[in-house]
């Protein structure tokens, strides 16, 4: 009985479940509910620095940041973004990490963080450093960001991040 009333609600929508069943569902105004499909992507780059005890030994790297998720209204109004495959010298690793609410009006708002880790590997877990973001972006724009996230650790290693939050 549940799977055949969820394939009703899903075929013929939450108005007609209350002809249906009698139940006394709330139905949303179709007219006043936005239900595109609205995207959340980042796009940019960052210069990472790997340092070296001998300063002519340090890597410098430059990587694309990218990623994209989606949202629809009214069920889903999150996203979540990241980038974490930036790599430099064989021990530093930049991620960007970004969540986003999705508004009536297609805008974004959105919270995250730049983190650089530092260790034996570039999948080290080491978090030596962390930029936290936030702002809110109206529909069809971008949200610029650019900074620095140093190694409060041990020093030495940064990566200069300069990469958009696009509302799509």
């Amino acid at each position: 009985m549940g799977l055949r009333l969820g394939k009703k609600v899903g075929l013929l929508g939450m108005g007609a479940l209350s002809v249906l069943g009698g139940l006394a569902l709330p139905t949303a105004d179709a007219a006043g509910a936005d239900t595109a499909v609205h995207s959340l992507a980042l796009g940019g780059t960052v210069r990472i620095k790997d340092d070296e005890v001998i300063a002519r030994r340090d890597t410098y790297c430059n990587r694309d940041i990218s990623g994209r998720d989606y949202a629809q209204l009214p069920t889903d109004s999150s996203a979540q973004v990241a980038d974490t495959n930036n790599g430099c010298g064989g021990e530093v690793r930049v991620e960007v990490h970004v969540s986003g609410t999705l508004f009536n009006d297609a805008g974004w708002c959105v919270s995250g963080h730049v983190d650089l880790y530092e260790g034996t590997s570039e999948s080290n877990h080491d978090l030596d450093g962390s930029v936290p973001i936030s702002g809110c972006v109206g529909p069809g724009g971008s949200l610029p960001f650019s900074g620095r996230v140093r190694n409060t650790n041990e020093g030495g290693d940064w990566a200069d991040y300069n990469f958009s939050v696009i509302a799509g």
